[in-house]
């Protein structure tokens, strides 16, 4: 894994700015950190869901073909 930095921007409406920095405030972190932390959070659990996904996708496909298998038997 490179341990170079990518930059990304973002804009935020200013609700969501001060509703940011006050609880970045409140917890002791930058925006940014805080910012990092939750798409690091984000993208985990929707790797997660991901992968169970094409887990359950690949034992159906070997599913289907163990019954096709079994018919040509019978």
């Amino acid at each position: 894994m490179s341990t170079d930095k990518h930059v990304r921007s973002i804009r935020l409406n200013p609700d969501i700015h001060e509703r940011l920095v006050a609880l970045c405030d409140h917890l002791g972190v930058t925006p940014n950190a805080y910012i990092v932390q939750a798409i690091g959070k984000a993208i985990s659990q929707d790797e997660m869901a991901f992968k169970i996904q094409q887990n359950q996708n690949d034992m159906f496909a070997k599913l289907a073909i163990l019954m096709d298998e079994t018919k040509e038997q019978e």
